[in-house]
């Protein structure tokens, strides 16, 4: 018997989606490993240098991810209103809609760096000590450069998931699952 590469108890179709789908979280699975590996690398490297550096590096991820988390959530809430869109195929209001998201992009981005480079009431509200929120500072000013690029990206994403979601769906329903 011939050997097609599937296997035997799964359909063919059904095999084939499985490597895809094992595919796309092996390479998720390596993106999430490597950001780890980062955050490990910077705690061993700021705990061999100091314990002030060690402690600042904890309190100022915390503060960044924070403000990210927050803000990242703003423009996540985008992906149901431009699904909604492509997927009533109303595909010309998808511009102006995307304009204005690069609106809300500019303030959330304004917002947090404000946050990031002037972190004083936040770091009095946690308890941090003042002479630790010098370094604090001086790390969050650096992650302050961050916050740009990564809430364009989230804006980016989030326009590529809201595209993908009706595929997904179409794909879903037409799909032969017994």
């Amino acid at each position: 018997m011939p050997e097609t590469g599937a296997s035997p108890l799964l359909p063919p179709s059904r095999a084939a989606e499985l490597r895809t789908i094992g595919s796309h979280a092996g390479v998720v699975l390596v993106g999430q490993l490597a950001v780890m590996a980062f955050g490990v690398t910077d705690t061993v490297v700021a705990g061999r240098y100091s314990e002030t550096a060690l402690a600042a590096l904890a309190v100022g991820t915390a503060v960044y991810i924070s403000v990210y988390v927050g803000l990242m959530g703003i423009l996540q809430a985008l992906l149901p209103v431009w699904a909604e869109l492509h997927g009533s195929r109303r595909n010309a209001a998808v511009g102006p809609s995307v304009r204005q998201s690069l609106y809300l992009c500019a303030a959330t981005i304004v917002v947090g760096m404000v946050a990031l480079l002037s972190p004083g009431p936040l770091l009095n509200a946690a308890g941090v000590p003042a002479e630790l929120q010098v370094e604090v500072r001086r790390y969050l000013a650096v992650l302050a450069w961050a916050l740009p690029p990564a809430l364009l990206f989230r804006l980016y994403s989030t326009l590529n998931q809201s595209w993908a979601s009706r595929a997904w769906c179409r794909r879903c329903r037409s799909a032969r699952w017994g």
